[in-house]
């Protein structure tokens, strides 16, 4: 994994999702993610995070939000939150200081952008480290949609070339994955791949099997 470290730091443009209404600047607000509860002015929440805003146009008085209803996998909280960097980074450029990241940090990072529907923040993560699309790196892809339960994530999720090349890449190899590491997945991403148009099947008889099997100990 690329261990070089490029430096980052977000546009003014976050400064439209402030909602002034009732505004105090001792208002604190919460995001919690894993065991980690992190404080910060409510400004600066609503700059940091779309998702935020949108609430406080609704409802000015609330003062968190849990990001670990929106990571599809719990097993997967732990893994984003372990490194005290992703914290302190999500604190520095919540306040437009700029960062130094490494691929490592960029994975952590747009995971994050994701959460709090931070399109820039994703976009830009993309642009100093893509993600690789190549049929090596297949296992990695599948392993990075598993975060996601898109039902709860902003469509800008959908609307990226990086993202658009991930499904096209698992579309296309669709018949040579093992079905285990694709049940892993939120069935709205299996949704997307199924009807990719790269998708590429044994036969029509496995499709129907795949099918049965997404849905065989659920009640959706």
């Amino acid at each position: 994994m690329n261990m070089s470290k490029k430096t980052f730091i977000l546009s003014c443009e976050g400064l439209q999702n402030v909602i002034f209404m009732n505004f105090n600047d001792e208002d604190i607000f919460h995001f919690i993610i894993g065991e980690n509860d992190i404080e910060m002015n409510r400004f600066f929440a609503d700059f940091i995070s779309p998702r935020v805003s949108r609430l406080h146009q609704s409802d000015p008085t609330i003062n968190s939000l849990y990001l670990n209803d929106y990571i599809q996998a719990s097993e997967k909280i732990a893994e984003i939150t372990s490194d005290s960097g992703l914290i302190n980074n999500f604190r520095q450029i919540s306040k437009g200081y700029s960062i130094e990241i490494n691929e490592d940090m960029s994975h952590k990072m747009r995971i994050l952008s994701i959460l709090i529907e931070n399109k820039e923040l994703y976009e830009k993560m993309n642009e100093l480290f893509p993600i690789s699309t190549t049929e090596a790196n297949l296992d990695s892809c599948l392993q990075y949609l598993q975060y996601f339960d898109t039902y709860k994530n902003n469509d800008f999720f959908y609307q990226t070339i990086s993202n658009q090349a991930i499904f096209d890449l698992i579309a296309s190899h669709f018949y040579t994955i093992e079905k285990t590491k694709l049940l892993k997945l939120p069935k709205t991403i299996l949704y997307s791949i199924l009807s990719n148009k790269n998708l590429i099947l044994k036969n029509e008889d496995s499709l129907l099997d795949f099918i049965n099997q997404i849905f065989m100990n659920t009640n959706d």
